[in-house]
């Protein structure tokens, strides 16, 4: 997966322990990622499947953000598509103001519902290899199924495409 740098600098040995475990590729998320996303590139060719967050990181409030291109960049550069995916619940479990998971909702006397939806392949060809215009596509659907889970009582989305 592709990990801030700072995660192995600034985040001690958690930090360390997740960019090993995690296989990750380090990204200068405040100087120029270009360095992570060649080695991302190299990996992806390798027939690796790589896990980008292209927020850069959990939002404060768990709305979904802006998105980089670096993802769109590894696709259009290897030729593959990007398959978006969609957490829904995931920051009433772990939001980036707890120091661990709350996987149980105590008023309700429950767990916490986490539903992880797959959107269909975004394949670089269909945007004439323009990475900005790739992203697009990706944030437009991912805030369409925020839109959506939003929408519902229960937490449950009603499209699950």
């Amino acid at each position: 997966s592709l990990a801030g740098s700072d995660l192995e600098t600034e985040h001690g040995r958690l930090g360390r322990l997740i960019m090993r475990v995690g296989q990750c590729i380090a990204i200068d998320r405040f100087g120029s990622p270009i360095r992570g996303l060649i080695k991302a590139k190299k990996e992806v060719e390798k027939g690796k499947i790589i896990l980008v967050h292209p927020e850069g990181t959990r939002t404060h409030d768990g709305r979904v953000a802006t998105l980089k291109d670096g993802a769109a960049y590894i696709a259009i550069k290897a030729g593959v598509p990007i398959l978006p995916v969609y957490i829904e619940g995931g920051y009433d479990v772990f939001s980036r103001h707890m120091k661990k998971p709350k996987p149980w909702h105590s008023e309700k006397k429950r767990r916490r519902r986490v539903i992880v939806h797959y959107g269909p392949p975004v394949c670089p060809d269909a945007f004439d290899k323009n990475p900005h215009a790739m992203t697009e596509a990706v944030q437009n659907w991912m805030c369409q199924m925020e839109k959506n889970a939003n929408g519902n009582a229960d937490g449950i989305a009603s499209n699950l495409t």
